[in-house]
């Protein structure tokens, strides 16, 4: 699995399996994520609200509207 899956993959599993938290912080929001199996931590993430809010963006954008704004795509993530 790529690293781009990977984290969505380990957010996914936080949301569902109720292993994550959001702490107010004097820059903010911070999402904690945790995701583990069997009891071992598999991973663990900590995001600003902003930048959670650019993943969205960029995830909803249309490829070819990345592209315009000179952003590098890669369609194989």
């Amino acid at each position: 699995m790529g690293k781009t899956k990977s984290i969505f993959y380990m957010i996914r599993n936080a949301l569902a399996h109720g292993s994550f938290s959001v702490v107010e912080t004097d820059t903010g929001l911070v999402y904690y994520f945790q995701s583990d199996k069997d009891g071992d931590v598999k991973g663990q993430l900590r995001l600003k609200e902003r930048t959670l809010w650019e993943w969205i963006r960029l995830v909803q954008s249309p490829v070819g509207e990345l592209r315009r704004k000179g952003r590098k795509v890669r369609s194989s993530v």
